[in-house]
């Protein structure tokens, strides 16, 4: 299991006002809302809380008329084989529950440097690692297999699936961790950002409409004629009321 940094750093950060926490293990399918628990039973912020990703596993149900079926686990290496039609099933649900270990956030890891964030467009199908300015990038040994666990930690802390549309993650690891074994360290002089993730993008909503053809045609009528009640003439095989359905 890659680590943020050895284990004989997990001591207090930069001030003795910041308590230390024992490591705990928990698990939960919200990252985010646990690390805030922790940090709020400990009187901390949550920024001074790290933790490993111990294990993550998946689930998937479909709901059928308003009935929901039991979660079945599925094979984290699977889930590149979902099919597109699956996925756009307003009946399929995915869930991922994950195992972690929270510990106080110490100074000097492997990514002290790296300054990153992880965010999402508005439909959530494209997923964006923005490097800030300023960060530096530095070369070790296990930079190519750490780098791609601390991106899946930040997909995780901000609540977005992984193992899920992120073959370009290796790519973009390998990038960068090749470009760092060749200038020892990558300074990033201008913010960066990155696509990690896209998946498919959601139907558009297309909303009932019934639209009366026989109304629209362009003919000169005279208003009088029809203010009378007299019969609008069509010709055959002419489209007089079409119904989209929503």
């Amino acid at each position: 299991m890659a680590l943020f940094g050895s284990k004989k750093e997990e001591t207090t950060t930069n001030t003795a006002k910041t308590k230390k926490i024992r490591p705990t293990v928990v698990k939960t399918n919200n990252v985010a809302r646990e690390i805030t628990s922790i940090a709020s039973q400990y009187g901390i912020k949550p920024e001074h809380l790290d933790f490993h990703l111990l294990e993550t596993r998946t689930y998937t149900r479909f709901v059928e008329k308003g009935v929901e079926k039991e979660w079945e686990e599925i094979d984290n290496a699977e889930l590149s084989r979902l099919d597109e039609e699956t996925l756009l099933d307003e009946n399929f649900q995915i869930k991922q529950v994950y195992e972690i270990e929270v510990f106080s956030r110490v100074k000097g890891g492997a990514f002290e440097e790296f300054k990153i964030a992880i965010g999402a467009n508005a439909t959530r199908c494209k997923i964006y690692m923005q490097i800030k300015q300023g960060s530096v990038l530095s070369h070790f040994s296990a930079l190519k297999e750490e780098l791609r666990d601390f991106i899946d930690r930040h997909k995780v802390r901000a609540g977005i699936l992984i193992y899920i549309f992120d073959d370009m993650v290796d790519g973009v690891v390998s990038k960068l961790a090749a470009k760092a074994q060749i200038e020892e360290k990558i300074v990033f002089a201008q913010k960066e950002t990155i696509l990690v993730a896209q998946g498919i993008e959601p139907t558009k909503t297309i909303d009932g409409e019934l639209i009366f053809h026989y109304k629209e045609k362009k003919t000169q009528i005279d208003p009088n004629y029809k203010d009378r009640g007299f019969i609008q003439s069509v010709q055959q095989e002419e489209v007089l009321i079409e119904y989209i359905k929503p």
